[in-house]
């Protein structure tokens, strides 16, 4: 083996052992799998980009970092615990979406839910790599009460909102006007599903405890 051949073997082992090093030596989060047969377990998750933990989750096992793809999994979360913050909890289920999250991707996506109940937002966020001032955007999504999956976009947020609240008269007349816009969409989600729980009158605004802490 010649001189150069050498030193060409030596780099790449040295470049291999970097990025192994490198990969184990990000930070692990406390959470969970949720495995197809419905199995829970937990786990130290290593989350990477906005976009990567939707297309792949990774694990420490051993000291070792595992990478799956979302076909393997229902759902997964980890929690961010901070010094002089409170902890942050994120989790993922399993949806197939309209369009990859990154370019020539699958559809197949684990996406960040937001508020859970008889109404689910998510967020889904994805590459756009022509749009240089926005390459990462945000899709919000709800998950309907019979399981349809609609994308809510400045379009079609007062028609696609109306609809699904349209049970809830006071909060569906409310859609569009201030302080009941597409940026509110969350608070609105939790106001719903707590309408939805406690059945009061629908002409009648009560505000989901959930959004008392903003």
């Amino acid at each position: 083996m010649t001189r150069r051949n050498i030193f060409l073997l030596f780099l790449f082992i040295s470049i291999s052992l970097a990025f192994i090093v490198s990969e184990e030596a990000k930070p692990t989060y406390p959470g969970y799998l949720i495995w197809n047969d419905g199995v829970r377990e937990s786990v130290k998750v290593q989350p990477g980009s906005i976009t990567d933990n939707e297309v792949r989750i990774k694990y420490l096992v051993a000291g070792k970092i595992i990478t799956i793809k979302p076909e393997n999994i229902k759902s997964y979360g980890f929690t961010k615990e901070a010094t002089n913050t409170a902890a942050e909890e994120f989790h993922y289920d399993r949806l197939e979406m309209p369009y990859p999250a990154k370019p020539f991707g699958g559809n197949t996506a684990m996406v960040l839910r937001e508020v859970s109940g008889p109404v689910t937002l998510y967020s889904y966020f994805v590459e756009v790599r022509t749009d240089r001032k926005n390459p990462v955007q945000h899709r919000p999504y709800l998950l309907t009460e019979n399981r349809r999956l609609i994308e809510i976009t400045e379009e079609n947020f007062k028609k696609k909102a109306r609809k699904v609240f349209f049970n809830y008269t006071v909060l569906r007349d409310r859609v569009g006007t201030k302080g009941f816009e597409m940026k509110n969409l969350r608070r609105m989600v939790r106001d719903y599903n707590y309408w939805m729980t406690k059945k009061h009158d629908q002409d009648t605004y009560k505000v989901s405890p959930e959004n008392w802490d903003g």
